[in-house]
């Protein structure tokens, strides 16, 4: 029995720790992709005002 439990709790620990890296995998990838677009955006706002005043 103390084997049994031995192994049940290596187990729960090891997939613990991987949906754990894995939750937080997504969450900076969606952390950095939100930022990506964001400078994306603004980027493009500024050449499309800068082009605006240049030729108006």
């Amino acid at each position: 029995m103390f084997c049994f439990y031995y192994y049940y709790y290596y187990y729960y620990y090891y997939y613990y720790n991987y949906y754990y890296y894995y939750y937080y995998y997504y969450y900076y990838y969606y952390y950095y992709n939100y930022y990506y677009y964001y400078y994306y955006y603004y980027y493009y706002y500024y050449y499309y005002y800068y082009y605006y005043y240049y030729y108006y």
